[in-house]
């Protein structure tokens, strides 16, 4: 067995190293194996046809940098991720990166990790900015407003980076998700997520906030029953929310802050963090999750993120970015990484090389090691000819819905069937082309609910390739549980 679980009854096998053997291994080879789960993305531009991206990610690398030229051209060049000096893998800031914001005037990158820190690509020092932990923050011009335990904080940066403190203002106990600004009339607004959200706005522009500055309530009490996730103002000052209803998306916008149209643009999936817009106040572009809207965001302009040019892999519902120089160009997270398109999102492409962010969950190896599968939290991919010439394959999402994979188990004899395991037991006869779904304990005579477990080991029996075993991990289960299975049929 490949991996051993506290919580896993089912215990198949035990591999003890002396330190003789131990010695005799050879140091790691990095493979050219590049995407994984990207939590957090912004821009800015260091010269008229020249952008730097940063993203982060839920990996032991946390924030990764990419510079993309030929900006006014029809086809920019995006150049491979490097990681951003002093937020690697052997600096500690693990993979809970999730807000990051690009301060133009000083070049820095901005993030929430214990307080507010700031970096530079051209620097490995990492700054405390801010020592207090803050929910959520953002960057307006040379202002930075963050909110804390029911408090929301401002001040200036300067031409390098340093922080000066300006001051607060007491919000209330409104649960803040997101700090808001709007290009209309320059005032800032908070929302706070959820099944009653709650969104409310200030009494002065983001600049002249002092001593005597209130918010004020927006009503939401007109929004139809949702998960709302996500806010965004668009240029003309039009108030966007996005959440879902089971497995559909919904959105909300209103244009005086009164009346609210809401709707279901037809198309499944879940909220994402941000929205982010294209163009100008009279025609704009609306960026949202996985999809966009063609048409300042109303009923009837949405579509899927490669739906209609096509799709090197799925875009999958996370954070949105329209590149600050040229608003045709647009990032967003995909199954296997970070995607881009240079056509508004008509056509999306894969940009990962350089992201190592790929968090490899197990794997399975023929013994003349030539062929390998391995299972990670951004997909399943295959190598072959790896002890001449390894070759590659972009993630697979046996279901094509980005969901994390934990084990993975190969037919004895057979490289081509293969057992992937999440929640379920999935299988391909013919390399990963197809997939179907083997077993699931959320069907009788088991009938679990599917929250709080996965499958971390799969195995295919030795003597009988029609058995494999599943070790499941289930929240808060004891170990005398047995949370093991046996399928037969397997093969």
């Amino acid at each position: 067995m490949k991996k051993i679980y506290n919580n896993i009854l089912l215990i198949l096998l035990v591999i003890l190293f002396t330190a003789d053997s131990a010695a005799q291994l050879s140091a790691p080879r990095v493979e050219a194996v590049y995407g994984g789960r990207i939590l957090g993305m912004d821009s800015h531009n260091i010269s008229a046809d020249t952008s730097i991206v940063y993203i982060s990610a839920e990996s032991a690398n946390s924030v990764f940098y990419a510079y993309v030229t030929a900006l006014t051209s029809a086809t920019p060049v995006f150049h491979s991720f490097s990681v951003m000096p002093g937020l690697g893998s052997d600096d500690n800031f693990g993979a809970g990166i999730q807000q990051i914001k690009v301060h133009k005037n000083s070049g820095k990158l901005f993030f929430l990790h214990q307080g507010i820190k700031s970096a530079s690509h051209a620097s490995s020092t990492v700054n405390n900015v801010v020592s207090t932990n803050a929910g959520c923050f953002t960057i307006v011009g040379d202002y930075l407003f963050y909110w804390n335990a029911d408090i929301l904080h401002y001040g200036v940066l300067n031409s390098s980076g340093s922080f000066t403190y300006g001051g607060k203002i007491l919000t209330g106990s409104v649960p803040v998700s997101h700090i808001l600004f709007n290009p209309s009339n320059s005032k800032i607004y908070l929302f706070g997520r959820g099944g009653s959200p709650v969104l409310y706005k200030s009494s002065d522009v983001y600049n002249s906030l002092g001593s005597g500055s209130t918010f004020s309530a927006v009503s939401l009490s007109s929004l139809p029953a949702a998960e709302w996730l996500s806010a965004g103002i668009a240029p003309d000052g039009r108030i966007f929310i996005g959440g879902h209803n089971n497995n559909d998306k919904r959105i909300s916008y209103s244009d005086d802050e009164m009346t609210w149209n809401s709707f279901a643009p037809g198309i499944t999936g879940f909220s994402g963090y941000n929205f982010d817009f294209g163009g100008n106040s009279s025609a704009y572009h609306v960026y949202w999750s996985s999809v966009y809207s063609d048409n300042k965001g109303v009923s009837g302009s949405w579509e899927n993120f490669g739906m209609v040019g096509g799709m090197e892999t799925h875009p999958n519902d996370g954070n949105v970015l329209v590149d600050p120089g040229n608003s045709f160009v647009v990032y967003m997270t995909t199954d296997q990484g970070i995607g881009a398109s240079y056509d508004r999102g008509v056509t999306i492409f894969e940009i990962d090389n350089g992201v190592e962010a790929v968090q490899v969950e197990d794997f399975d190896m023929t013994p003349d090691k030539s062929t390998a599968w391995l299972a990670s939290k951004s997909g399943i991919r295959k190598v072959s000819d790896y002890t001449t010439t390894p070759s590659w394959t972009n993630a697979i999402f046996p279901n094509s819905d980005g969901s994390p994979y934990y084990s993975i188990a190969m037919k004895h004899g057979d490289t081509n069937t293969v057992y992937a395991g999440n929640l379920r037991v999935y299988r391909t006869s013919n390399g990963g082309a197809t997939w179907n779904n083997l077993f699931s304990t959320e069907n009788a005579p088991y009938n679990w609910s599917g929250i709080g477990q996965r499958i971390e080991a799969l195995e295919v029996a030795p003597f009988d390739n029609n058995i494999v075993f599943a070790g499941y991990y289930v929240d808060g289960a004891d170990e005398i549980d047995g949370q093991g299975y046996m399928v037969k049929g397997g093969g």
